[in-house]
């Protein structure tokens, strides 16, 4: 990876900074991971033990007291404890 990059809800650049100068800042305490690779991680740990949803996008979150009621552009919503966007 060369640059880190910041990009708005569609995808158009916003903004970046050199991952050289990136490093520099951290110090050297800085890594890099394929979304892919992050995301296969996350769902082997979860081993069936939550709900996930795959192809859809979340609409909208209300917060419900102790939970939060997920709207999303395809799915029927759900009522969770926690949302991982």
């Amino acid at each position: 990876m060369k640059e880190l990059r910041f990009v708005d809800r569609h995808g158009r650049k916003r903004g970046s900074i050199p991952t050289d100068r990136f490093r520099q800042l951290l110090h050297d305490r800085y890594t890099s991971l394929r979304r892919s690779d992050l995301a296969a991680t996350i769902y082997g740990a979860l081993d069936g033990a939550v709900e996930t949803i795959f192809g859809d996008s979340v609409a909208r979150i209300e917060e419900e007291g102790r939970c939060v009621r997920v709207s999303f552009d395809h799915t029927q919503p759900r009522v969770a404890d926690l949302v991982l966007e």
